[in-house]
């Protein structure tokens, strides 16, 4: 019992301090100057602690441990056998069954299915070469954009904090944001997206250290499908 505490302890220290580290005190490197951007973190996300839940769930991967402490159910009453994909355009089929199958149908860890990320970061390192960072980047899986945005918004906007957005811009960001402010500042676009010089004035129209927030969508922009510029970008 006194191991299984420790583990736990210590499990729920590395976790806060993975979220201090990455939530509120993000770290980047820039030249000779340092970047710590827990300013732009809600006072309501800085003030969220790890769950405890989710802290307890190195230790139902024990040999023998049955846990009775997250609520998973058993996976001998999952009513499937097998399911079976198949992909247009492509040959064969994608099947799961057994221990793959029941690990995808029970609860996994908040960033997502751990079988998915490691692909899910090869993807982006190959599809997008992000810059290094000093204190690493992750990955979490969402149900769709509209998920990922609200998470977003929830993290960086406090109430009526003014938010950035192009005009026009995705109504279902719009959806997220109004409820939690209703300062938002238009900025003008044209067939190459957001004109700088408009988000430059939008800038000036308030002093400074105003604005943290700016939504944008530089590909393939929603509703007008245009497109940032390098020269913009």
């Amino acid at each position: 019992v006194r191991a299984l505490s420790t583990l736990l302890s210590d499990t729920m220290q590395t976790i806060r301090s993975l979220v201090l580290l990455r939530s509120c005190h993000h770290l980047v490197r820039n030249g000779s100057s340092t970047i710590d951007y827990s300013r732009f973190i809600a006072p309501i996300s800085a003030r969220r602690e790890p769950s405890a839940i989710r802290a307890i769930q190195p230790l139902t991967l024990l040999e023998g441990m049955i846990s009775l402490g997250g609520g998973y159910p058993n996976g001998a009453t999952f009513p499937f056998d097998g399911i079976t994909v198949s992909v247009k355009g492509a040959k064969g089929s994608i099947e799961l069954k057994g221990a793959e199958l029941d690990r995808a149908l029970q609860y996994t860890n908040t960033e997502g299915y751990k079988g998915l990320l490691p692909f899910l970061e090869a993807l982006e390192q190959r599809a997008h070469s992000p810059p290094a960072l000093q204190v690493g980047r992750s990955i979490i899986v969402t149900n769709g954009s509209q998920e990922g945005l609200s998470k977003a918004f929830d993290m960086l906007v406090e109430k009526d904090d003014p938010v950035i957005v192009e005009n026009p811009t995705y109504s279902g960001a719009l959806a997220a944001l109004r409820p939690i402010s209703q300062s938002l500042f238009g900025v003008q676009t044209d067939k190459h997206g957001m004109v700088p010089e408009s988000l430059e004035s939008v800038l000036q129209s308030r002093p400074p250290g105003t604005f943290k927030v700016v939504y944008l969508i530089p590909t393939g922009q929603n509703p007008s499908g245009a497109t940032l510029t390098a020269e913009r970008r």
